[in-house]
């Protein structure tokens, strides 16, 4: 079996499904950004679910996952919101934070350039 270079982790198959989930994960979250942006012109809403009695915040092009990395495959509903609920699951609110920083040092405009990708409970 070969191990993964990146992770060290032994892996079946053609590449380390671990690694390319991380690495679609941080493309998800470089691609928040734009809609950020939006969302701070107040021209687009949050997008919230319920799962497991906490409140998430729903990734935009993925309804699936949550800013925290939450899988959301068990709550279809959303609800909207203009603000950031205050009762908002605390690692959404520090990804979310940290994505919104990068949006603001730019000018209040999602970068082009690639930047490190923030993680839940970093």
């Amino acid at each position: 079996m070969p191990v993964c270079d990146r992770c060290g982790q032994d892996y079946e198959g053609f590449y380390c499904a671990n690694c390319e989930a991380l690495r679609s994960r941080n493309g998800l979250l470089a691609h928040q950004r734009r809609f950020i942006e939006t969302w701070a012109a107040g021209l687009i809403d949050l997008r919230l679910k319920n799962s497991g009695g906490a409140l998430h915040l729903e990734l935009y092009d993925d309804r699936w996952h949550s800013y925290c990395g939450k899988p959301m495959f068990d709550t279809p509903d959303r609800t909207f919101a203009k603000d950031l609920p205050v009762d908002l699951c605390p690692d959404c609110a520090a990804v979310f934070a940290q994505i919104r920083q990068q949006v603001e040092a730019n000018g209040g405009r999602a970068p082009m350039a690639p930047m490190a990708m923030p993680t839940a409970g970093a």
